[in-house]
């Protein structure tokens, strides 16, 4: 769903008071810092429309470690002409969604509402949309429902999009599924986007070898086995698609050479840093992509597996020492890298 229309910035205080009392903003606020996140999972799930002659696609997590990631696309004559990530988290002490329209800065809209299967977010300044409405049909296969408001020149302007459930019945959790995982390390956020960013950070806990270019379109490829021909080393071929410097990484990624089918295709991954007090920083993998097939399940299982030991030895590298390849640290091993 696209966020983003051209606007100007004339009337964004014109209507910004009417909003909030005429929606009872205050009436709602107090009942939406209490709700838990898990009553927005009616909108998770692969959601498809179509929309100006081409196609739209919508994707959300299933919620846990107080989050919530999506991701969004519109198709039109064959090619991607619009992506956009999102994640619902918390924002002070009320619930916030961020979008990253079109690979560009986040922007953050307040839950104002919610109830019903029904969930609605505001940000009076921003150009367009000041307001953004999910809501969801009754029944398994109802439709889910988006509706886009502001002021455009001084005028309200509407946009809406309708999308069907497209997980197939035979595999609901696969289709519907991101890994998620979360970690907490003991460094900068600045120290850990480098940890992620550059050839001598990702050796330090996530490969014995690597190419790294921090760029849109840069290679982005852990060598597990260095030694190994070309093409088979771990994750090569794998591209940077996006990024905002310090606040969220996000990568293409295969699947080992024991599951050929899924690693000829590519899955994506989103990394989201957060700066906590204290010197800590909150990493959130958001693991997107997944596809029904038996191979495919055998490559989310391990996976989910996977990315335990690599946060874990993150953490490792920041509480004690970077990882030691030749004896590498394992979570829960019992030689724990010594």
């Amino acid at each position: 769903m696209n966020h983003k229309k051209n606007a100007t910035l004339l009337s964004y205080y014109i209507v910004c008071l009417g909003i909030f009392f005429l929606l009872g903003f205050n009436s709602y606020a107090e009942q939406v810092k209490t709700i838990p996140l898990e009553s927005l999972s009616w909108m998770c799930g692969n959601w498809t429309g179509e929309k100006d002659g081409g196609i739209i696609e919508e994707s959300w997590s299933n919620p846990a470690g107080e989050t919530m990631t999506g991701m969004g696309r519109s198709i039109k004559d064959g090619k991607t002409v619009f992506v956009e990530y999102m994640q619902i988290a918390r924002e002070g002490d009320s619930w916030g969604m961020t979008i990253y329209p079109d690979l560009k800065a986040g922007v953050k809209f307040k839950l104002v509402k919610t109830g019903n299967m029904e969930a609605v977010f505001e940000n009076p300044l921003h150009d367009f949309p000041q307001r953004l409405e999910y809501r969801r049909e009754p029944g398994d296969r109802g439709k889910l429902l988006a509706h886009l408001e502001g002021i455009m020149d001084g005028k309200r302007v509407t946009d809406d999009y309708v999308f069907e459930n497209t997980a197939e019945p035979k595999w609901p959790a696969l289709t519907g599924l991101a890994i998620r995982k979360a970690v907490i390390v003991p460094a900068s956020s600045d120290e850990v986007w480098s940890a992620f960013t550059t050839k001598e950070g990702v050796t330090s806990f996530f490969a014995p070898d690597a190419n790294v270019e921090a760029a849109i379109g840069g290679a982005y490829e852990m060598y597990f086995v260095p030694d190994a021909p070309s093409g088979s080393r771990g994750s090569d071929g794998c591209k940077i698609l996006s990024f905002i410097p310090g606040e969220m990484l996000s990568f293409t990624w295969n699947a080992p050479l024991s599951m050929p089918d899924v690693r000829k295709q590519r899955t994506w991954v989103v990394l989201y840093f957060q700066q906590l007090e204290g010197k800590q920083t909150r990493i959130t993998l958001v693991h997107l992509g997944w596809q029904p097939g038996e191979e495919w399940q055998k490559a989310l299982q391990y996976f989910t597996h996977a990315w335990d030991i690599v946060l874990g030895r993150l953490h490792y590298r920041f509480s004690t020492k970077p990882i030691d390849w030749k004896n590498p640290f394992t979570p829960g091993a019992e030689n724990n890298g010594k």
